[in-house]
């Protein structure tokens, strides 16, 4: 029950979040820049699901060459800001950073509604976060979707 969480083997961070179990262990795991091949082409894809615990903005970084080539309409990202400078944020990105990037990359910030204090009678509805508002959501944690051009 939980969510399990995969610390390299050089972590010497203990978990002591309620539902977690973290555990150094070796996971196969591939970066979309390696996912580039020159033979291939242009493959758009539809949807990506990214949710690694706090590591999001280091999927994105290091899948720069790959976005280059391919484009990804839509984009599925855990977003925990409350989580920032603690164990799920091994690498120090402030949450900030991540909506930045994908504004960088032409992609448009969706948030559910619930977030705000408009009222929708589609429980399931999106809201497009402009960059001049992406502080807004520094208060609430959930899931974004990043729209693609």
């Amino acid at each position: 029950a939980g969510d399990s969480i995969v610390l390299p083997d050089s972590a010497t961070t203990v978990c002591g979040i309620e539902g977690y179990v973290c555990h150094p262990t070796a996971v196969r795991s591939e970066r979309l820049d390696d996912l580039v091949s020159p033979g291939l082409g242009r493959h758009d894809i539809c949807f990506a699901k990214i949710d690694v615990q706090g590591n999001e903005l280091g999927v994105l970084h290091s899948s720069s060459r790959f976005l280059g080539v391919h484009a990804i309409k839509y984009i599925f990202l855990e977003w925990r800001p409350s989580w920032r400078g603690g164990i799920l944020n091994l690498t120090g990105d402030e949450p900030m950073d991540m909506l930045r990037f994908l504004d960088s990359w032409q992609y448009v910030i969706m948030a559910p509604f619930a977030w705000f204090k408009e009222v929708t009678s589609d429980a399931g509805a999106w809201r497009t976060v402009s960059p001049a508002h992406f502080e807004s959501l520094l208060q609430h944690d959930g899931d974004l979707l990043a729209v693609g051009p």
